[in-house]
């Protein structure tokens, strides 16, 4: 049964099921999880520093030029480091999440939860998974808002400190796997 981990609880008065409690279960990451957790870091890791290297590189062309061309004004150097230094913080900050991800990738388990007490609310441009116990909140892609039935109890996995969806399904089938097939 795909519910193992589900136990329904009762009213305690009349004995009639009113709902299933949820349970967090902690599980280590497959071979899937671990591929799909290094290839969204290489990626975006990837793109980031092209994008990052480009605008330094430009800089640096752009400030030589001056340099050697005219005759630059007082603290012109200082000012080009200042510059250097305010975009690797940016760097670094748009990279925390990948931080945490290899985080998650070392420790190597995932939480796994089971539960039909769920919201899924659009706010701006992201689609966000609240569970109403915990108050658990997980961005998911807005195409799997479509695939989602919140009639029925749903399973989900995600890492722990990066918040990194891993799986999703109200029965046995990963919804992102179908996403990803679709996408293909």
């Amino acid at each position: 049964m795909f519910w193992p981990v589900l136990a329904a609880a009762t009213d305690g008065k009349h004995g009639n099921i009113n709902s299933y409690t949820k349970k967090s279960v902690i599980m280590t990451l497959n071979d899937l999880d671990k591929k799909r957790i290094k290839l969204d870091i290489k990626l975006s890791l990837f793109f980031s520093t092209i994008f990052f290297g480009g605008i330094i590189l430009l800089l640096t062309i752009i400030f030589g030029i001056i340099i050697f061309f005219t005759n630059p004004v007082e603290g012109y150097l200082s000012r080009f480091f200042q510059i250097i230094f305010f975009f690797f913080v940016m760097f670094i900050s748009i990279n925390v999440k990948n931080i945490l991800k290899f985080i998650d990738l070392r420790e190597g388990n995932k939480i796994r939860i089971q539960t039909n007490s769920y919201k899924l609310i659009t706010q701006k441009k992201s689609t966000f998974l609240i569970t109403n116990e915990t108050k658990i909140k997980l961005e998911i892609d807005s195409d799997l808002l479509k695939l989602i039935d919140p009639e029925k109890p749903i399973a989900f996995e995600y890492t722990k400190k990066s918040k990194t969806l891993l799986f999703i399904s109200n029965n046995d089938y990963n919804m992102l796997e179908k996403l990803e097939t679709e996408k293909d």
